[in-house]
């Protein structure tokens, strides 16, 4: 379930730059997914968009392939905390990107980002509100013209 929420929020934002470049949808393969995932995003969500971006742009298959998921290298230290305090960390920090990107997916539009991530309006509010996320102004995210 979770996969499948996943996968839809980097479909949707492949989607959005495959339509902005006038680019055939792309789907990801598991290895390009599974370095999405991983990866830490220490940036806000321009970061991830612009990875995403850069691949849809150049690729020149259908799929985009985990060699085509260009991310800065981090280095790895060992861990100062423990697993559970680790393990609560990364859950609230993917559950706010998560919602984030889900509110620019969904340009701002509570009730269908909710229903996007299977939640009911009310509990995804209250995430929101836990992590202090405003909904994006619509003058901030970019329209569709056609």
């Amino acid at each position: 379930m979770i996969a499948n929420r996943t996968f839809r929020f980097w479909h949707g934002i492949s989607c959005k730059y495959a339509s902005e470049f006038r680019r055939p949808a792309k789907d990801f393969t598991p290895e390009a997914l599974e370095k999405l995932l991983i990866y830490e995003w220490p940036g806000n969500i321009r970061e991830l968009e612009n990875v995403v971006q850069r691949a849809v742009v150049f690729c020149q298959h259908e799929i985009i392939q985990g060699a085509h998921i260009d991310l800065p290298r981090v280095e790895s230290t060992a861990p100062q905390e423990s697993l559970q305090a680790m393990k609560s960390r990364v859950v609230a920090e993917f559950e706010k990107k998560y919602i984030q990107g889900l509110l620019l997916v969904h340009q701002g539009n509570i009730s269908r980002a909710a229903k996007a991530a299977q939640k009911n309006r009310r509990a995804f509010w209250e995430l929101m509100r836990k992590y202090k996320i405003q909904r994006p102004s619509l003058n901030a995210v970019p329209q569709e013209t056609g």
